[in-house]
This record gives structure tokens, sequence and C-alpha cells, in this order.
């Protein structure tokens, strides 16, 4: 199975021409695919994460998935309450906080940088296989 840019294009394009309805369905199918992925994708990046201070599991518990399908475009975020956690953790490749017993020094703690980034394009693959029935079911729909 392959699915390349110019059959999304024309995917979005009958997309735009369908009715409201149909539209909402076809949207919620893909963002159902594309926020498992996500998932996935968050759980990998965490586990490389400290486990003894609780960093990884509260990513796990906080961190959510964002998926949005406009036009031509589907985007997935990562992303956790605190501001840009996992963009810091994923581009400077540590964490600073405080020294458990003395709050008033602090420590960068090296984590593997890029985990998020590097997990996400190396699924590349994986991601057009798991889309692209969803993709096929709605060019069905829309036919």
């Amino acid at each position: 199975m392959q699915v390349d840019a110019s059959d999304y294009r024309e995917f979005a394009a009958k997309l735009k021409q369908a009715p409201k309805e149909i539209q909402r369905e076809i949207r919620a199918e893909l963002r159902k695919v594309s926020r498992e992925l996500g998932q996935e994708v968050l759980q990998a990046g965490a586990e490389p994460m400290p486990q003894r201070g609780g960093l990884a599991d509260w990513i796990l518990a906080r961190g959510r998935v964002g998926v949005s399908i406009t036009g031509i475009r589907m985007e997935l975020a990562l992303g956790v309450p605190k501001k840009s956690v996992i963009a810091q953790l994923n581009n400077r490749g540590y964490v600073r906080h405080p020294v458990f017993g003395h709050r008033d020094r602090w420590e960068n703690n090296p984590v593997p940088g890029g985990t998020w980034t590097d997990d996400f394009l190396k699924r590349g693959p994986e991601v057009a296989e798991r889309v692209a029935p969803a993709i096929e079911r709605a060019m069905r729909r829309l036919a």
C-alpha cells in the first residue's frame, strides 16, 4: 500500500466538497488513528527519562496528544500542562530541578535529547501504513 502527497491532496480536495457531516466523521476517524500513534510516541519518549524522581510517570500521566486536520495539513502535537516541558527535554537534553532536601540548590540532570523527534521520524513508514487505510475508506465514501 503506497500513499503519496498527491493522493492526500486529491483526498483533501474531495473532502472539502463533501457534506459537513461526512467531513466530521472522516476527520474524527483520522484523529483517532493519529492520537493512537501520538500516544505511542509519547510513551516511547518517556521511557528513557529519569524514573526515580517520577518525571517519566508525570509525563505519561499528564501528557496530551493534539491532532489538527485542516485542508491538506495534518499536525500531531505532544504537550504537558507545564510550559513546553517536552520541547525543553527533547531539544536541550537536560532537565533542571531542585536537589532533594536542598531546595535552594539546583542541578542539571542529563536526559536523552531528541527522544520524541527520533521516535516519530523512525515511525514514518508505520504512520503511512496506519493512516492510509483510513484515507482509503474515506476516499471510497467520497467517490
